[in-house]
């Protein structure tokens, strides 16, 4: 890269999309500067923090591997083949990923197109490490964004603890800092703009089933690794996505109010023996982990344009999803990646690498953000036969 093509990069947001971007413009030969106003996510204890499990595409695993990154990810990874969705009364239905003939159901599990399950925060990590290691890639943790001018290019930090400000100037911004992005709404300040920001009524709650460490139990009472599991109910659903040390990270989706309208230990028991009495058991943890934890919230986002002046935005930032449609991650990732080549193609064209950019993610992620909006009626409709105790396939 010639001198004159090197631009000062400013990317706002350590997750997964702004990690992996800053690792592609660092590689490419671009200065790049990240601040996160969250503490390093390699220095985040397992289990804490955003570490809700994710379910990332193979295509997804592929652009990662193509930037040298499979190595790994193969620790921090297990490969699930499809969902099994438990019913009541303990009937069993499993759909193969990528099975799309309709033909019935098997327990047989032959991988079509593995997905495959990590957790937030070791992705998170493994993609920060990388773009470390980058000597054109600094990182400032603990630096919230307070202002941004994106016609101008300089943005005012904040450091903590000691709350000293600073102004940066950048060539240009990579909004990589959510669904609440900052730069979204100094993007918005200068043009028109469509945005469409819905806060739902679901939240969820992330809880754990430990490994299993009774050599003696019962195989079949054990929970598959290498699958999916879905526990759809009236309204509710809980998932199990399975880790590389055999535990699961539970995640229980449901109305905020009544998440949180269930506070005592017993409440806590009495629920889940209702509603999920063939895995509560499993989970010894489940009073405590359920009161310690509150009731996280969901959104969803769409806007237009994604860029203006020197910014542009890139994962949840400009589209933000419902999680069943388990997009979100690969969105990121890939939108990284589509920015990286656009403005490689383009240079030193910043313009025209943007506009390249938003022309070829757009229509995808419209795509999915119709399959999100209707993904959680499906999947109860796909369970509706194994809603109540007889239902059998």
């Amino acid at each position: 890269m010639s001198d004159s093509d090197r631009l000062s990069i400013a990317v706002v947001g350590a997750g997964l999309g702004g990690a992996f971007a800053a690792y592609l413009l660092g590689r490419a030969g671009h200065q790049v500067t990240v601040f996160e106003k969250r503490p390093d996510p390699r220095r985040t204890p397992a289990g804490e923090g955003r570490s809700i499990n994710l379910g990332i595409s193979q295509r997804a695993l592929d652009t990662l591997a193509g930037a040298g990154m499979s190595a790994p990810l193969a620790d921090i990874s297990t490969a699930m083949l499809g969902r099994l969705i438990h019913g009541c009364g303990g009937a069993l239905d499993f759909r193969a990923y990528g099975e799309r003939d309709g033909s019935p159901a098997s327990l047989v599990l032959t991988p079509k197109e593995p997905v495959h399950a990590v957790q937030r925060t070791a992705l998170a990590g493994v993609l920060v490490e990388a773009a470390d290691r980058e000597p054109d890639v600094e990182f400032r943790f603990e630096s919230t964004l307070r202002s941004v001018d994106v016609l101008s290019g300089a943005l005012e930090v904040e450091r903590s603890p000691d709350g000293e400000r600073a102004i940066v100037e950048s060539e240009l911004i990579v909004g990589a800092d959510g669904a609440f992005s900052t730069v979204r709404q100094a993007i918005k300040a200068t043009s028109e703009f469509d945005e469409r920001l819905e806060e739902l009524e679901i939240g969820y709650k992330q809880l754990t089933i430990p490994r299993a460490t009774d050599e003696a139990e019962p195989e079949a009472e054990r929970l598959r690794t290498d699958v999916h599991h879905l526990w759809p109910r009236d309204g509710i659903v809980m998932t199990g996505l399975p880790n590389p040390d055999g535990s699961f990270t539970a995640t229980l989706f449901a109305a905020r109010d009544l998440l949180e309208s269930i506070s005592t230990a017993e409440e806590v028991r009495a629920f889940f023996g209702h509603q999920f009495d063939d895995v509560a058991p499993l989970m010894p943890r489940l009073e405590e982990e359920y009161l310690a934890r509150p009731a996280s919230r969901l959104v969803t986002l769409g806007c237009s344009p994604w860029r203006a002046g020197r910014a542009v935005l890139i994962g949840d930032a400009c589209h933000a999803f419902m999680p069943f449609s388990g997009q979100g991650a690969n969105s990121a990732i890939l939108d990284a990646a589509a920015l990286a080549a656009c403005l490689e193609s383009e240079a030193p064209v910043t313009d025209a690498g943007l506009e390249a950019y938003e022309s070829e993610r757009r229509p995808e992620t419209d795509a999915i953000a119709h399959l999100s909006s209707v993904m959680t009626p499906l999947i109860l409709w796909l369970a509706e036969p194994l809603m109540s105790p007889a239902g059998t396939r």
